[in-house]
């Protein structure tokens, strides 16, 4: 059996398990914030939640032995929830896999260091997320393994990942960041 989570306000006190390596949350409806940050130890961070979280902060540290994979999971897409910017740079080094789904109010999303990350699902009812910078992630190269969902529209990219990704994205602006035209 597992316990009922559904009333959980705060993950107040996890700070004290520093050496936790998975952390599981599944349909907390009352959950507002999620500090991670004193976490170094974390290889799984999967939270599927009823309403909105509107801030995650994930650890900054070199502990990290494995590689790190995130699952967000927001319930309800009508629900309009979810934090409106997430940074990963914390896990630089380390995140292999990001799954977010549902989040319909995020419009920000920093990856950048991101080396290792090399499954991005970003596919389902992100509606406000329309520019993604991927340059700092070069393994982000498999259409199999990169979703983006209807709503992104550009995406700054390498010149290999601009090769092996825009034929499964025909309505994805795919460039160089940080590229001016010349006039």
């Amino acid at each position: 059996d597992r316990p009922n989570v559904g009333d959980l306000k705060s993950l107040k006190g996890i700070e004290n398990f520093k050496y936790l390596k998975n952390i599981y949350i599944t349909g907390a409806t009352a959950l507002e914030d999620v500090d991670l940050s004193s976490n170094t130890w974390l290889e799984t961070i999967s939270l599927s939640l009823a309403n909105g979280v509107e801030t995650l902060k994930f650890p900054v540290s070199a502990d990290y032995v494995n590689p790190v994979k995130v699952e967000l999971i927001f319930s309800d897409p009508a629900a309009n929830v979810g934090p409106t910017s997430l940074d990963f740079s914390p896990l630089a080094k380390h995140v292999s896999s990001i799954t977010i789904k549902n989040a319909a109010k995020l419009s920000d999303m920093n990856l950048a260091g991101c080396e290792q990350l090399a499954l991005l699902d970003i596919a389902t009812g992100l509606d406000a997320l329309t520019t993604l910078d991927i340059t700092e992630s070069p393994l982000l190269v498999d259409p199999a393994k990169v979703l983006f969902g209807e709503a992104m529209k550009e995406v700054a990219c390498t010149a290999a990942q601009k090769a092996a990704l825009e034929a499964a994205y025909p309505n994805i602006t795919f460039g160089q960041s940080g590229v001016e035209s010349a006039i």
